[in-house]
Formats: structure tokens, sequence, C-alpha cells
């Protein structure tokens, strides 16, 4: 569920042209893929169309579950491609639509070569340009009516507004640790510095220690808006005022934080750090 909703953040964000975010990545939008894929293949060979009609019930399933997810690896990665190239908000839906018959297309011709539901196959090289055209005219029109009906449904959403965003400046005292999360004793006067995602937990380092708290980093990094940090890294969060110095390591960036910690920083991020470092 915490993938699926890092995956649905992510995406909202990318459709708007906002920056993603640095835990937006395959790892998370894989396995909507998968379990989307499979589910599209099941109720399409429920229906037993006539293209797959020669098949038992296991080879179609396989057949259209290779349609639907290969489709969806090749849509997302091209999609995620044009948002990291910053392409116009305005122009990302409909490239998205006219890249789907495209991609479409070409997965289906493969995956109905490869099981055998094509005709003539001994002849494909010869005949594969025909065939990719024949494909393309085929599912093209429906694949632009169902991406174009996508796409007003996402403006349509997007123009009934979304809730207000949080505060870029966060009030001048923030909650209490232990109120943001419960599994965090109360201390009094704990200073927070920094946090880290570890496998499933995130640990909160603090001048008085480190909590490890069981939940999605992204989720962490939700409440503790309230707080003036910063994401500088896929796996990391710190509070700008902690920041001693940013420097490069090699290839990348990382920074030192008052209490003495080193904290990678990506490339994109460094910039922004180097912000904290800035008297106001």
């Amino acid at each position: 569920m915490a993938g699926y909703q890092a995956f649905q953040r992510g995406f909202r964000r990318a459709l708007k042209g906002q920056e993603l975010p640095e835990e937006f990545t395959w790892r998370d939008a894989l396995p909507n893929v998968l379990f989307f894929g499979g589910l599209a293949s099941l109720l399409i060979t429920l229906m037993e169309p006539e293209s797959s009609e020669q098949l038992n019930f296991l080879e179609s399933l396989i057949h259209w579950f290779l349609h639907f997810a290969l489709s969806a690896v090749l849509w997302l990665s091209a999609f995620m491609w044009l948002v990291r190239r910053q392409l116009s908000p305005r122009l990302l839906p409909f490239v998205g639509v006219l890249i789907t018959p495209l991609i479409f297309a070409a997965i289906s011709l493969t995956v109905d070569i490869g099981s055998g539901t094509e005709e003539n196959p001994q002849d494909s090289l010869a005949l594969l340009p025909w065939w990719y055209f024949t494909e393309l005219t085929g599912v093209g029109w429906n694949a632009l009516i169902l991406g174009t009906v996508l796409t007003l449904v996402i403006y349509a959403v997007d123009a009934a507004g979304d809730p207000a965003p949080v505060p870029a400046v966060p009030a001048r005292e923030p909650p209490a640790l232990h109120r943001l999360f419960s599994a965090i004793p109360p201390q009094r006067d704990i200073r927070l510095i920094r946090a880290e995602a570890q496998d499933h937990y995130v640990a909160f380092v603090t001048d008085q220690g480190t909590h490890l708290v069981l939940m999605p980093f992204s989720d962490a990094i939700e409440k503790l808006a309230v707080y003036n940090g910063l994401q500088c890294h896929r796996s990391h969060w710190i509070i700008r005022d902690q920041v001693h110095n940013l420097r490069k390591a090699g290839s990348a960036w990382e920074c030192e934080m008052v209490n003495g910690d080193i904290v990678p920083v990506s490339r994109r991020r460094a910039p922004e750090v180097r912000k904290a470092l800035k008297p106001a």
C-alpha cells in the first residue's frame, strides 16, 4: 500500500509538470505495473477475444499479460524520461497519449509473432513494416480514445482543486517529535537533526540519540513538512539549520551536520543545501 501511495503521489506530480520526488523509483512503480497488468490480463482473458481464442486459458493469460505489462514498462520509462527532461506540463499528458499506440502496437506485434498467433511468421522480416502499420491502425484509435479520456479526467480532477499545500515556511515552534511519531518517547528540549531511511524503518537522529520507527520514508517526510528541512537524497532528510558545511565527494556531494554526521546529497539537491548555509 505504501508503495502504491508513493507511486500515485509521484505520478500526480509528474502529470502537473512538477519535479519527481527522490523516492519515486521503479521500486514503487514495478509492483503496480505487475498488479494492474495482471488484473487487466485476467479481465481480457475472461472476455475471450477473437485474437487469442486459439490459446488455452493459461496461454491467453500470459499472452495478454505480456501485452499490458511490457507496454506499461516502456510507456512509464518514456514518460519518466520526458518528466526528467522537464517537458512542458501542458504538453506532457498529450505526448503520453500520442506515444501509447506506438508502444502498444510494437509490443502487440512482437507478442503475436512470438506466441504464434500472427499468421505466416516466417515472413515476419519482410512484412514487418506492413504488419506494424496494420497493428498500429488496429490498436491506435482505441489507445488514443482511451488516452484522451484519461487525460481529460486528469485535467478535470486537477481543475477541481487540490487540498491546500503545507506552508513552505513552518511554524516557529513545530510540534514535538513524539506528537508526530508516537513510537518516539517524550523528551524535553529534544532537537531533530536529520532522518534516514533504513530498510522498512526510519532513523530519526536528534541531539539526544537516535530513534527507529517502523514506517515508509515517504510518510515520514510528509509529517516532517512542519519542520524547516529538506530531502537531500533518496534516503535522507535534514534540518536546514543543522547543516554545518557542504562539500564534494568524488562525483557526488555530501554535507556535514552540526553533530558530525556525514550525509549524502544528490547533485540536483546540492544547490538547495548550499542555500541553507547562507545567512538569512
